[in-house]
């Protein structure tokens, strides 16, 4: 990961695939983690330009991954993107403190769009 790189979190292989897949004709460099604890490993190494996470995943939340971002000064340009089946797992917090939120199934036109819209 580096300057101006995607970080994709979710622990459903098949879903990260499918992000990645949606991602992957955009000019970033794309890195993946299949659970929140690695994500978090990740995050004390790198400084990604945009963090695309699942909520619901379990070892930890989508959320407690969105509040360590927001809570580390290295990470303050970091925008983040919340991908969810179940609006009931995003609290009015997690909504404040992301830049935008995602229904799944995720269409490729909103992701890549959201993306573009972030980093531009």
């Amino acid at each position: 990961m580096g300057n101006g790189s995607i970080l994709l979190i979710d622990d459903d292989l098949d879903q990260l695939s499918i992000l990645a897949a949606m991602l992957s004709n955009l000019p970033y460099p794309l890195e993946t983690a299949l659970n929140g604890q690695r994500a978090l490993e990740m995050l004390q190494n790198e400084i990604p330009a945009l963090v695309v996470t699942d909520m619901v995943m379990p070892d930890i939340s989508g959320s407690e991954i969105i509040r360590t971002i927001r809570e580390d000064p290295r990470l303050n340009g970091t925008r983040i993107i919340i991908i969810t089946s179940l609006m009931k797992y995003v609290s009015e917090e997690d909504r404040r403190l992301a830049d935008f939120v995602i229904l799944k199934p995720a269409k490729k036109s909103e992701l890549e769009g959201a993306v573009r819209q972030l980093l531009a």
